[in-house]
């Protein structure tokens, strides 16, 4: 068991030992973080996947079976805004959620295809 040195005394005290997340399994995991962090069921997620045919609301493909899509919600309201992929997902967060970022990637890649094509 670990332990920490209490502040006050300076003895060891007893940390209590994680609790046994490895005895559920994936899917109970997953429902248990959906209704913790977005107040979601299996049933409202499975719903969002339906309304959006399975597939990332971005670049629409189909996630992998290991990797099933992300919920996508805005970081200062809460409000869920749609299931992405992975690596939409971490793109869109790359960018800080910023339109005007984003906006000007876009304008970055316009600007700059074609620039160093060989031929």
């Amino acid at each position: 068991m670990r332990t920490t040195k209490n502040p006050i005394s300076l003895q060891m005290k007893p940390i209590a030992p994680h609790p046994p997340f490895r005895k559920q399994t994936p899917l109970a995991r997953r429902a248990g973080m959906l209704r913790r962090h977005y107040g979601l069921t299996h049933a409202s997620y499975a719903t969002l996947v339906n309304a959006q045919w399975g597939l990332c609301a971005i670049c629409f493909m189909a996630p992998g079976k290991a990797h099933p899509l992300h919920v996508d919600h805005d970081h200062q309201t809460g409000r869920i805004r749609g299931l992405l992929c992975s690596r939409c997902n971490t793109a869109l967060g790359g960018f800080g959620e910023s339109i005007l970022r984003l906006k000007s990637a876009i304008e970055y890649l316009k600007d700059r295809t074609n620039m160093n094509k060989v031929g």
